[in-house]
């Protein structure tokens, strides 16, 4: 396999896990390019109004290799939700090398800056 043909399979597969780990605790899943992926956030919705979720998916089939967010990344995330007055989240997902799920996906919630949680 090419490299970015595992990439790709690597990406759609940690993706997956996130919006199914998503559904699965309720939220409907309002915005995700499966033909994309990596390239696109997630937008999950709860039943009710709140909460509204943007989510950036890391992954890695090497635990050592994990990636989370640069601080670039993070500031880049965080002003995509304020746009759609969203929460900004990272889920972190560590595969093997058969694609599957190790463990449990990591949750991290991007908090705005003290400056920007005052304006909402």
């Amino acid at each position: 396999m090419s490299k970015p043909f595992e990439e790709f399979y690597v990406k759609l597969a940690a993706e997956r896990f996130a919006v199914a780990w998503l559904e699965n605790k309720g939220f409907k899943i309002a915005k995700w390019d499966a033909s994309s992926p990596g390239s696109r956030d997630i937008e999950a919705r709860s039943g009710s109004a709140r909460p509204y979720l943007l989510v950036q998916v890391r992954t890695s089939v090497q635990a050592e290799d994990l990636p989370s967010l640069t601080s670039a990344e993070e500031e880049n995330l965080k002003s995509r939700a304020a746009k759609i007055d969203a929460e900004a989240w990272e889920a972190r997902v560590h595969l093997d090398h058969s694609l599957q799920l190790v463990g449990k996906i990591n949750w991290r919630k991007i908090f705005p800056e003290a400056s920007q949680a005052q304006t909402r």
